[in-house]
């Protein structure tokens, strides 16, 4: 481990960091990377104020972002499980525009429970803040009042987000049948505007794969 890392003042800090390491490490079943740095291995995770306005505000987050993602939480996950003796289990559930949350439990127990949002532009200005901000949520996993959480909040923050999809698949429905509607208007008065077909035809299939999607997203939820 590098010791511009292990110079932060918190253990939890230092810990997140060595897990996290070893988690990259054990992605290399080949030796490709054994020649590698802790601190070149750890670089793409650095995403400083340059690099983050070449992003767009609004966007869907890569393959690439949200593996370093999830191997960002993981090492969490096995931070606390030390500091605990408790197995933890991540919980990742994010939508394709980047929004979602993730929930560490351990046991009956909430660990970490954050909201994310804007996960296409997911980064830190320096090792150092990635090694502050793994650290901050090591220290909540191990907080003392942890137990106050419990599978309660848990069925709380899914049945939460069950009416915000219910919601949106609602107005989705209202959406697909206008469209379905105004290609039907269209047809009956064809061949006046025929050159239009394209344009509602496609707009009807947008507006039902959408639908589509959403009710998808929502049966996997009540599956969860």
């Amino acid at each position: 481990m590098t010791a511009e890392i292990e110079q932060q003042d918190s253990s939890a800090d230092a810990l997140f960091i060595k897990e996290l390491v070893k988690i990259w490490r054990a992605q290399d079943t080949t030796g490709a990377w054994k020649a590698r740095s802790d601190l070149d291995l750890l670089e793409p995770y650095v995403l400083d104020k340059e690099k983050r306005r070449a992003l767009p505000i609004v966007g869907d987050p890569g393959p690439d972002t949200l593996w370093r993602l999830e191997l960002f939480f993981n090492a969490v996950a096995l931070a606390v499980e030390r500091e605990a003796s408790v197995m933890i289990q991540p919980i990742l559930k994010l939508h394709h525009d980047g929004f979602g949350r993730i929930v560490l439990i351990g046991g009956r127990l909430i660990a970490v429970n954050k909201r994310l949002r804007d996960v296409h532009r997911f980064g830190f200005d320096s090792l150092a803040k990635l090694a502050q901000e793994g650290g901050k949520y090591v220290r909540e996993g191990n907080r003392p009042d942890t137990e106050v959480s419990g599978r309660g909040e848990l069925l709380r923050i899914l049945m939460s987000e069950r009416e915000t999809l219910k919601a949106e698949i609602k107005k989705l429905s209202a959406k697909a049948l206008q469209a379905k509607m105004d290609l039907h208007d269209l047809s009956e008065e064809l061949p006046i505007n025929w050159t239009s077909i394209m344009v509602f035809a496609q707009k009807a299939h947008d507006a039902y794969a959408e639908l589509e999607r959403r009710n998808h997203d929502l049966k996997a939820l009540e599956n969860t």
